[in-house]
């Protein structure tokens, strides 16, 4: 059996809530998208070439706040964001449901005033069995 391929990668900043970005200008929304793509772009930089060009994936979100943490799934606009830079980065073709076969957001942590905020994106390769 083949081993699936995985990664995490990590973002240490508030995620901007889902709430909050329909309370911004179009041009504000739009300069946070490009942040997190693009660094997420750049932190895929460190996967190894031969970890790319995924076919299919579960993708995993996770974030941790401190103060006031966000509902589960209120990250979306930073996780969508930053699944378009694992895009960017050819770890994976696209974003479509061919692609990302589950996206699964885990309850915020709270952490610490003293330790940053954060998104974690990780993702598994999915593996399908064949009868041989």
């Amino acid at each position: 059996m083949t081993r699936p391929r995985t990664g995490t990668l990590r973002y240490e900043a508030r995620p901007i809530s889902l709430n909050a970005s329909y309370g911004h200008h179009r041009r504000q929304r739009t300069e946070h998208v490009q942040e997190w793509r693009d660094t997420f772009a750049m932190l895929a930089q460190t996967v190894p070439r031969a970890d790319r060009n995924l076919e299919a994936v579960y993708v995993e979100v996770r974030c941790g706040m401190s103060g006031k943490t966000q509902d589960i799934g209120n990250c979306y606009t930073s996780a969508k964001a930053a699944i378009d830079g694992l895009v960017k980065a050819k770890i994976i073709s696209d974003d479509t449901g061919d692609q990302i076969r589950r996206l699964t957001f885990y309850p915020p942590e709270r952490v610490s005033p003293a330790e940053p905020d954060y998104l974690e994106l990780s993702w598994t390769e999915v593996v399908e069995e064949t009868d041989g």
